[in-house]
């Protein structure tokens, strides 16, 4: 059986759409009617048979576009409210960032300002503390210089070691360099005399004499190195002294 061709095809397909006498069945099978007939067309051939459809029944685009206008424009209604909220909710955070920054900007300016009063504050009280130690160095000097000039004026010097009362001389005292004695005597420290001019010593006097001889004559006698309780006993004092060569002479006659 030769197949149907275009133009009896278009011609079936129109007959369909228009509701042809011979076609007495219902709307669905006019619909299936319609599809098997297409199907047998090309492309352009259906594009065609719709137009004329189109054509013959009276639509136009404008109608056609009228049953997707209120969807259309709901959502475009949707999308600019949106829009608007995603806007407003941008320009809020924005401003909210703006704010802490101007906040940061003022909190670090103020941290600066009272960074600042501290270190000048501290700046002004270590000057202050340098003044008050100079001043205290230079007081120091000066009653030092008073206490050496006192004890130089007069070459003999009174020590109380012990409650007994030593005379000696600032060169004996000093003999011994490195010793406490010369330390003491040296002018560096300041000392302070005893109502009756004595420098005070909280030491034995017992034999503090030998001591004051060692530094005279730099020589011991044969007869005191000779007593072995009394080099022992004289050996302690030297040590407390330090007087280093009279510490090692006990220690050798030993």
């Amino acid at each position: 059986m030769a197949a149907p061709s275009s133009f009896d095809t278009r011609t079936t397909i129109s007959n369909i759409c228009h509701g042809s006498s011979r076609i007495t069945a219902g709307e669905a099978e006019r619909q299936d009617q319609l599809r098997t007939a297409l199907s047998s067309l090309s492309t352009h051939d259906s594009s065609a048979v719709l137009d004329d459809y189109h054509h013959d029944e009276g639509l136009t685009h404008d109608e056609g576009w009228q049953d997707f206008e209120p969807d259309y424009k709901q959502l475009r209604e949707e999308y600019s409210s949106k829009k608007q909220r995603i806007f407003c909710l941008i320009r809020t955070k924005m401003e909210t960032l703006q704010q802490l920054e101007w906040q940061y900007e003022k909190d670090k300016q103020i941290f600066h300002e009272e960074l600042s009063a501290q270190y000048s504050e501290l700046c002004r009280g270590l000057i202050n503390k340098r003044d008050r130690l100079d001043r205290a160095k230079h007081q120091f000097s000066q009653e030092s210089g008073v206490a050496l000039d006192a004890i130089l004026s007069s070459e003999k010097v009174r020590l109380n070691v012990g409650g007994s009362i030593f005379e000696t001389s600032l060169t004996t005292l000093r003999r011994d360099e490195t010793s406490l004695l010369a330390t003491m005597f040296s002018g560096r420290h300041a000392l302070e005399p005893e109502a009756d001019g004595s420098y005070f010593i909280d030491r034995d006097p017992l034999h503090f004499r030998h001591v004051l001889n060692y530094l005279r004559d730099l020589r011991l006698s044969s007869s005191l190195l000779q007593d072995k309780k009394l080099c022992q006993e004289l050996l302690q004092e030297a040590k407390y002294y330090r007087i280093d060569d009279l510490v090692q002479l006990l220690s050798t006659s030993n």
